[in-house]
């Protein structure tokens, strides 16, 4: 045992970068492996510090046209559009 803990430490060690890094997940409860697993993905989402793009006012307008010509297709009136 010792010796396969070492191995897989050296391993780990040899291959696992800061921008690729590996992550030793203990797997014999499933719901904390996974919760485990979903923390690492949400974490590093958040690293990446995304936004929605902004709209420019001609994208803005053109959303609005398709949203009442959605409206009137199905019969809603202007103040009942979303």
């Amino acid at each position: 045992w010792d010796d396969y803990m070492m191995a897989f430490e050296e391993a780990l060690a040899a291959t696992s970068r800061m921008d690729a890094p590996w992550f030793a997940i203990p797997a014999d409860h499933k719901p904390t492996m996974r919760l485990i697993v979903a923390e690492i993905i949400l974490e590093n989402i958040e690293q990446l510090g995304l936004e929605y793009p902004e709209p420019s006012a001609a994208s803005r307008a053109e959303m609005r046209e398709m949203r009442d010509c959605l409206a009137g297709e199905i019969g809603l009136e202007e103040d009942q559009a979303p």
